[in-house]
């Protein structure tokens, strides 16, 4: 009798932790993009991001974005090559998302021996990117994104520029890089022409993680 008590204690307590680790799963499933275009307006002096996913952008739940940005047809190539002192800053940014104030931060990248003298700065990019220059409103509309980026934030004038982006949830990526170029509508079936420095990129990445070992055993 007691084990028959046991058991019907039991597995009710075992569906609500399946039904919660169900919840918990469906809940870290980052967007995933299904078209996106960025569009300068020369009457404002801006650029128009225009990202569309597979379900509502929720900020308050998580949802969040990183945007890579340069007139390199390689963005995020062309950033760590300027995080890491290979070539000067031209106009390679970075969008830092900041969920609670609805903006996102413009971030000019700067090499390493930038962080060297201005790692507690209050402009300094909390990705460890470089410089904060100004911030961005960002909109979401359902299941759509809008940022309204100033050209002079950009450091670009008319000329055609690129931008990766990627997508997170509760700070899990979906593992996906998307890549666009400026004046043109893009889905995930648009043929991607292949970046020629992936093997930098994958330097760069072996390098930010010996730098990030080392700033935080300096803090």
């Amino acid at each position: 009798m007691g084990l028959h008590s046991q058991r019907t204690c039991v597995r009710p307590s075992f569906v609500a932790l399946a039904v919660a680790a169900c919840s918990l799963a469906a809940q870290a499933v980052p967007l995933a993009a299904l078209e996106w275009s960025a569009q300068t307006d020369a009457a404002t002096a801006s650029v128009h991001f225009d990202i569309k996913f597979d379900r509502v952008f929720d900020a308050e739940a998580g949802d969040s974005f990183q945007f890579w940005v340069a007139t390199d047809r390689d963005p995020m190539s062309s950033v760590y090559d300027v995080l890491f002192g290979r070539k000067p800053l031209g106009t390679e940014r970075v969008f830092e998302f900041r969920r609670a104030a609805g903006q996102m931060d413009v971030v000019a990248i700067r090499n390493l021996d930038w962080w060297q003298q201005h790692a507690n700065d209050p402009n300094a990019s909390r990705g460890g990117w470089g410089e904060i220059i100004g911030s961005s409103p960002y909109a979401g509309h359902a299941d759509e994104l809008v940022l309204d980026v100033p050209l002079a934030l950009l450091g670009i004038g008319d000329e055609r520029f690129f931008y990766q982006f990627e997508t997170y949830d509760q700070g899990a990526s979906s593992g996906v890089t998307y890549w666009g170029g400026s004046g043109s509508v893009w889905t995930p079936q648009t043929p991607v022409p292949q970046p020629p420095s992936g093997l930098l990129m994958a330097l760069g990445l072996a390098g930010l993680s010996e730098w990030s070992r080392r700033r935080g055993r300096c803090r």
